[in-house]
């Protein structure tokens, strides 16, 4: 399906850029989900029909227009039932990294001032649960994995139980424009405390438009989603943008199991941080290292060459040596990573212009970009046709 950018520009708020590609695409994979087996897609009919049901559940709970919602889950399918149902009733979704500890998780609840806190299971419940022992305004913890005996938790799977109540729904989404609260991401607290920012459907919404201008999103298109959902990036490019343009997305099972991963589920897209780059270009020359001279000899020119095709130092001796040495050397560098990733995206810190380079050498283009929490979050990024190392790109349009 043609990524249709007026169809984005006109969605009136974040459930409707969504429910408008299930209804044209209800078949396609929204979601790839790990089971012990294998992945396993989730239909976008499947993820919609799920985020209407667990709406009407969160109507029944009584939630309110303007209410907080805090979710606190690893990367994995619900996240986005969640996220949408509560969005699509004009709820306002506080996320929670599930890194931080019980007294961070606390001071959040606090200044949100939520009433309603949705969890998976295990130690991040036993985290939450004892976080909002000093939250008086806490009334339930909807646990998908629940723990008996807690007064205030109960099962996720209550909230979904009931058929969908389409009218109630709709009454509610009929009420919310692109000015209307969507979420309070609370930034780091690294120089204070967090603190809270506002972000609307019209600004994560002018993003995705905006993002969808500069790449070329493709039919079939997939993204591994592994760096925390809580973070503004990871949910603009791994959640708004993937549901509202009809992409689908890969949950990764646990940080330590990316590489894993990125071979099971083949994505195209990668959306990463500097730290992660410089660990994978490590392993790859350790690996390099262990290898006969002659090998070695092989990828250094194979980079090199690499490397002077991307910066225009193209002799005809190079081009047919890299051709070769890509066959050779290349390609199964790129199998490593699923042998389909056409495109990586980096932000949040500064990227080494060494980094960069190693990686159009070996053909995996980087995008290096810069944004603020407070701006949904780009403000700018390399286009795919004109990458300039050691720069942020270009200030996005919206």
């Amino acid at each position: 399906m043609p990524i249709e950018k007026a169809r984005i520009r006109a969605a009136p708020h974040l459930p409707a850029a969504l429910f408008a590609a299930a209804a044209m695409i209800p078949d396609a994979p929204a979601q790839w989900q790990r089971t012990a087996e294998a992945y396993r897609a989730v239909s976008y009919e499947t993820l919609a029909a799920r985020i209407r049901r667990v709406a009407t559940g969160l109507l029944a709970a009584g939630v309110q227009p303007g209410e907080r919602v805090v979710l606190l889950m690893e990367n994995r399918s619900e996240w986005a039932v969640a996220d949408y149902a509560a969005l699509a009733i004009g709820a306002v979704t506080v996320p929670l990294y599930c890194s931080y500890r019980s007294q961070d998780m606390r001071y959040v609840i606090e200044d949100a001032g939520a009433r309603i806190v949705i969890s998976s299971g295990g130690s991040l419940l036993a985290h939450v649960l004892e976080a909002v022992e000093a939250c008086p305004h806490v009334e339930v913890v909807y646990a998908l994995e629940p723990v008996a005996g807690h007064a205030l938790v109960r099962p996720f799977a209550e909230l979904e139980a009931n058929e969908a109540d389409l009218a109630a729904v709709e009454a509610r989404l009929s009420h919310i424009d692109r000015h209307s609260l969507a979420t309070i991401v609370y930034t780091s607290g690294t120089t204070a405390l967090p603190k809270g920012v506002m972000l609307s459907h019209g600004n994560l919404l002018a993003v995705v438009e905006a993002a969808c201008g500069i790449i070329d999103f493709r039919e079939g298109e997939m993204m591994l989603s592994f760096l925390p959902l809580a973070h503004s990036l990871e949910r603009l490019a791994g959640h708004f943008l993937v549901y509202s343009a009809g992409l689908s997305v890969a949950f990764a099972e646990r940080p330590d199991t990316v590489a894993k991963n990125l071979t099971e589920a083949r994505p195209t897209l990668l959306i990463s941080v500097p730290r992660m780059l410089e660990v994978v270009r490590a392993r790859i020359l350790m690996q390099v290292a262990k290898q006969p001279a002659w090998r070695r000899r092989l990828f250094a020119t194979y980079l090199a060459c690499g490397q002077a095709r991307f910066e225009s130092r193209v002799t005809l001796p190079v081009r047919l040596a890299h051709a070769l040495l890509d066959r050779l050397v290349g390609a199964k560098i790129r199998s490593r990573f699923g042998g389909r990733l056409r495109l990586m995206v980096s932000g949040g810190a500064p990227l080494g212009a060494d980094v960069n380079l190693f990686f159009e050498g070996i053909g995996m283009p980087i995008l290096q970009g810069y944004g603020l929490t407070e701006s949904a979050p780009l403000i700018s990024v390399n286009p795919p046709d004109d990458r300039r190392i050691g720069t942020v790109g270009r200030p996005v349009g919206n």
